[in-house]
């Protein structure tokens, strides 16, 4: 038996299962993979990392009205663009989308970015 581990996007790893490419994926969400069975795991909680002076950090929980108008980063790794698709569903009403900057950076340079602010 040989294991090999590999990070990838979801449509990747999905790609690749259905391919024959990989036997097995993590991925987050809920794929539906025509063919294959699919079991959830865990689910995970969301975190937000804001800056010290945002007016939401003082808030002993954030709210999604809290941040709606912000500007949010993510990776284009990894999960990143299940992240973007997350927060679009949860953010956007008719005549509103997020605004979502997508960065090529892993999420310590993200957090640095958001100190930064």
């Amino acid at each position: 038996m040989e294991i090999k581990l590999e990070e990838a996007t979801a449509q990747a790893s999905a790609a690749a299962v259905l391919s024959g490419r990989f036997d097995a994926a993590f991925i987050p969400g809920h794929p539906r993979l025509p063919g294959c069975r699919t079991e959830t795991l865990w689910d995970e909680r969301v975190y937000v990392a804001i800056p010290d002076g945002h007016p939401a950090a003082a808030l002993r929980s954030v709210e999604w009205g809290d941040v709606r108008d912000e500007t949010f980063l993510v990776t284009a790794e990894a999960a990143g663009p299940e992240i973007e698709d997350y927060l679009v569903r949860q953010l956007s009403s008719p005549g509103f989308r997020p605004i979502i900057s997508v960065q090529h950076v892993g999420r310590d340079n993200l957090l640095n970015m958001v100190a930064r602010e």
